[in-house]
């Protein structure tokens, strides 16, 4: 069976078009699409497929077996769930077990300065070769296969053997404990896969930019199964056989910002353009305005400022699990084992869970005041020292009983063999009796990061039995880098303003759109400097380039914008000058492709100049020193003064 492209409308909506089309033919009160398997760019997009095809059934009195809807990625997960695949965790600990035992000397084109073999640089360069190999992996590649194409064409060969060499001691770790690189595993089942028994077609939907490797297994399927190629453009060939924009054609594509009738918009700073944000969206439902950040650095200042205007918001991409509740605990008793300072034990004492579990008779107030002052009085530098100088005064004896219970602890902590199991114990004493509330609409119910955080235990857990060799503090600070990647999921509250980034925009048909953060090296997203991946070689092992991310992306501006010149569309964008930092920004090259005789008009629009009242504040200190009038000034000092004075 070959594969067939069908090309829709991107001057008409793309969720009822989509709809339309799955539910053509479709009779009888109960429609069954469980044959058939929809491949969508992203999570979100899936969640509004599922409910564009409800909402359209309903309407009709008709009941739905919707198709099973999956991202290009999840299409892979799935085939390689049953088998015995490395986690992150564990993957981390075969790299340094590999790094902690090679001799840096033997891999001079790695390592022209031997480095100091510490446990930090260890976890960072195995988080760096990890990374490098999931951009090669993208491309079913992997060191070794590189390493025989850049021999090829004499792109730093020995740089590369010697990273072969290493990714085969890494698999070799693998390999002894029984369990399969991940990498390896995708690749190997892109090119095996065959469809599920009940699937009878599959259709890749209006997905401008899907990765190579989901590609190879659906060409593999179309020997056996239909496979549909839905592209959502124009009938002109500028699109491949998967949909993809072609680098050619798009890269001197000109942008019609002005027939499409955007509003360009500079704005001093993210506030600004937040503020902006907030007033546009008031007294406005969500399907009537689509809000879309390019750039994720936007999002907390927009969650913030709609907070206090009142409007509720939503950002698909989660919250971070170590800020707030359960997740921020878990980072203070990792950071405890680490830094018993003073600030730790501050921080600790003004948790609420802490207070709850020390069973605090004076307010945390007081306590704070009493380690101020014991800091104050004897410059106590840490948690030994603090419980030493409590236990002095009987008016310190609450101050001194919270500080020996943290210390025991801290010192249960340290002194288990496995660290994951050891904070399990710490997490279930502290919670054993605080009655959660896991129905909160305010805030993520506490069951959730609960369960994210045992997950992440019980993976650390298994990667220190796996690899018992390994330092003990390994094992806490590879946990601690976990969790602070690691987000969580709420519910979506009802009447929210979905905040989308950049890809997600294609799948939503609101008809006012507002765009915020189209910089430059944002959109397009470009790779700069890369030391192991620079472009040319990119170019050669057939990896994404920033050129086709640039026609990527300028044909997601052009098919976000053309839908709504008519009707009741309307299209902002909004091009920060500077970042939060007062760092500046350039406007998005994209924002100029247009034809000649509009560039001098975008450029004035732009660049003019914005009022910035935040960045025109003259700097003043946070306090003034006032000494005595009749205070002898030195008129001399040692060199070795200088610093405390």
């Amino acid at each position: 069976m070959k594969i067939t492209r069908h090309t829709l409308d991107w001057n008409l909506r793309l969720l009822p078009a989509i709809t339309q089309r799955l539910l053509d033919g479709a009779h009888g009160d109960f429609v069954d699409l469980s044959s058939e398997l929809v491949i969508v760019p992203t999570v979100q997009s899936g969640r509004r497929l599922r409910e564009a095809l409800a909402l359209s059934l309903v309407a009709q009195g008709r009941g739905l077996f919707p198709p099973e809807i999956v991202t290009p990625d999840v299409l892979l997960g799935q085939a390689i769930k049953d088998q015995a695949i490395a986690s992150e965790e564990s993957a981390t600990a075969a790299w340094v077990t590999v790094l902690g035992a090679i001799d840096c000397t033997q891999f001079e084109a790695l390592f022209p300065i031997a480095p100091e073999q510490s446990t930090g640089w260890q976890i960072g360069m195995a988080q760096r070769l990890m990374q490098l190999r999931n951009e090669l992996g993208e491309e079913g590649l992997d060191f070794a296969i590189a390493a025989q194409r850049t021999a090829e064409a004499g792109h730093e060969p020995e740089r590369w053997r010697q990273l072969a060499r290493l990714e085969g001691l890494y698999l070799d770790q693998l390999n002894t404990r029984e369990l399969q690189d991940p990498k390896h595993a995708r690749r190997d089942a892109a090119l095996t896969y065959t469809a599920p028994a009940h699937i009878q077609r599959i259709i890749l939907a209006a997905s401008p930019d899907p990765q190579p490797l989901p590609l190879r297994a659906l060409s593999h399927a179309a020997e056996s199964v239909p496979v549909e190629v839905w592209i959502y453009g124009s009938d002109e060939a500028v699109f491949d056989e998967w949909g993809r924009p072609l680098t050619d054609h798009w890269t001197q594509r000109a942008l019609d910002l002005e027939g499409w009738h955007c509003h360009l918009q500079t704005v001093a700073s993210p506030k600004a353009a937040a503020a902006f944000i907030a007033q546009s969206l008031h007294h406005k439902t969500p399907e009537s305005v689509l809000l879309g950040l390019a750039d994720p650095t936007l999002n907390p200042i927009v969650v913030d400022t709609l907070q206090r205007a009142n409007i509720a918001s939503y950002d698909p991409e989660g919250q971070a699990l170590h800020i707030g509740g359960v997740g921020r605990l878990t980072e203070l008793l990792c950071q405890l084992c680490e830094d018993s300072g003073i600030a730790t034990i501050r921080t600790l004492l003004q948790h609420p869970d802490i207070q709850q579990w020390l069973e605090l008779e004076p307010t945390t107030n007081e306590l704070l005041r009493n380690i101020d002052r014991l800091f104050e009085n004897h410059l106590a530098p840490d948690l030994t020292a603090l419980i030493h100088f409590a236990a002095r005064k009987s008016s310190n004896a609450e101050l001194h009983r919270a500080l020996s219970k943290l210390d025991a602890l801290a010192t249960k902590l340290l002194a288990q063999r496995n660290f994951p199991d050891a904070l399990a114990e710490a997490l279930q004493h502290i919670y054993a009796n605080k009655q959660i509330q896991t129905n909160s609409e305010s805030s993520i119910p506490w069951k959730e990061r609960a369960e994210a955080i045992r997950k992440l235990l019980e993976n650390a857990s298994e990667a220190q039995r796996l690899f018992p060799q390994l330092p003990k503090d390994f094992s806490r600070s590879a946990f601690r880098q976990s969790l602070k990647r690691s987000s969580v999921y709420p519910d979506r509250p009802a009447e929210a303003h979905d905040l989308l980034g950049w890809l997600e925009l294609l799948w939503n048909d609101a008809p006012h759109l507002i765009l915020a953060g189209l910089n430059e090296s944002i959109v397009p997203e470009s790779v700069v400097g890369d030391a192991f991946l620079p472009e040319t070689l990119r170019e050669q092992l057939g990896l994404r380039t920033n050129a086709q991310r640039f026609a990527r992306d300028a044909y997601l501006l052009e098919a976000v914008c053309r839908r709504r010149t008519t009707g009741q569309g309307r299209i902002d964008i909004l091009v920060p000058q500077s970042a939060d930092d007062n760092t500046p920004l350039k406007p998005s090259r994209l924002l100029f492709l247009g034809q000649p005789n509009t560039l001098i008009r975008r450029t004035r629009k732009l660049f003019h100049e914005t009022e910035n009242t935040a960045a025109s504040m003259e700097h003043t200190l946070a306090w003034q020193l006032s000494p005595p009038a009749n205070l002898a000034l030195p008129t001399t000092i040692s060199v070795s003064a200088f610093k405390s004075y």
